[in-house]
Formats: structure tokens, sequence, C-alpha cells
């Protein structure tokens, strides 16, 4: 419906302008300070597995905390469905961070926090296919929840009959949205593949 379709608008949006405008600290095989964080790139992604978790979310805070830019209970990480698979390992066959009674998602949306990072499930990060591994890569988005300004509104909207001898209605509505990063150094991005994963059968 109209709805959704100028939701998943925004959605693609907010997630394509975060992920041009993070900064090139943040990002790469050559990330931090000292250029010794590895955090993936398309053609070289960090392999996430359940044994590395805990590791590469500490890459993650680590960054932050460097930039300046780290702030308790208000950082984000942003995942594709397939982190949902990883995670269900890491807690129910590690037990290492989280109450394993509780749900691991809520409302389908978020995870309990990790590694002092709110997760959030999104569909519009398109994966990659890797093919020297026939394996799918994903970006990661991660950072500080008021790094990146966005802002939309519907100003016009009607119904009208539909075109043509069609039945019912059909919804017009004018919006206006647009964003941009405030705080570049506040973002990070990785490249990653899920062990979890399967991998592609070459056609």
């Amino acid at each position: 419906d109209a709805w959704r379709q100028l939701s998943d608008l925004w959605h693609r949006d907010l997630i394509t302008g975060m992920m041009l405008q993070t900064s090139s600290n943040n990002m790469g095989n050559r990330a931090g300070k000292y250029n010794n964080i590895k955090l993936g790139t398309i053609g070289e992604p960090y392999a996430l597995n359940p044994e590395n978790l805990i590791t590469f979310l500490s890459y993650l805070s680590e960054l932050m905390d460097d930039a300046g830019r780290w702030y308790d209970g208000e950082m984000f990480l942003l995942v594709p469905r397939q982190f949902g698979t990883l995670i269900s390992q890491t807690l129910y066959e590690k037990q290492w961070c989280c109450d394993t009674n509780s749900s691991i998602l809520v409302n389908g949306m978020k995870t309990p926090d990790l590694q002092g990072f709110s997760v959030y499930e999104s569909d519009k990060l398109r994966p990659t296919l890797d093919r020297s591994t026939m394996k799918m890569v994903y970006p990661l988005m991660f950072g500080w929840q008021d790094a990146y300004g966005f802002s939309g509104d519907i100003i016009e909207a009607e119904l009208r009959h539909a075109p043509g001898n069609s039945f019912g209605v059909v919804y017009n509505m004018l919006s206006v949205y647009g964003g941009g990063v405030i705080y570049p150094e506040a973002l990070g991005k990785a490249y990653v593949t899920f062990s979890t994963d399967g991998t592609v059968t070459a056609p």
C-alpha cells in the first residue's frame, strides 16, 4: 500500500545516506586511530561467526570510543536478518551475554543490548556476492543514534477513483523528506559474511 511504499522509500534513503557519508576512519580493513582494525570490504569481508562476535563488537565500540562518540544507551547496530541466526547460535550455545530466557527479538525489530549496542534488523541492507567464496557479503551500519538527522512529512493527500475501468480508489500523496550526516565520525560501516549463511550455487 501507499504507506508501506513511502516507509520503504524513506528507509532506503536513510540507509543510503548513512552508508555514503560514513567517516573513512570507521570502515574498511585499515580502520581506527592506528589503522589496525579490520571491518571488511566487499572484496575482503569480515567472516563473522559465533566465536569472533564479541571481538567484532569490541572493535565497533573501540572505534566509537576513540572518535569520542560513545554514548551509553545511545548506540545502534543496523544488521540484516541473517544476523539473527548467528545471534541465536551465540546466545543459546555459548550463552555469553544475555538472559537466554528472554526473546531474541522484541516486536521483530530490536535485540537485547549487545556490548552496548541496540541492534535493529533491516531488509534494506542489500548483499553482494563474493565470487571467491560464493557467499553473500552484507553491509552493517553502527554508531551514535544522533549522528544522522532525517525528517519527513506528508503535506498533501487525497483519494481518487482508480483510472480506466478499474474498481476501487487510489491514494495520492505528496511528501517531503531529507536528511544528512551531522557527525560522520559517529558512524561506521562493516562488510561481513555469516558462518550460518550458506553458499550460493553457481549458475
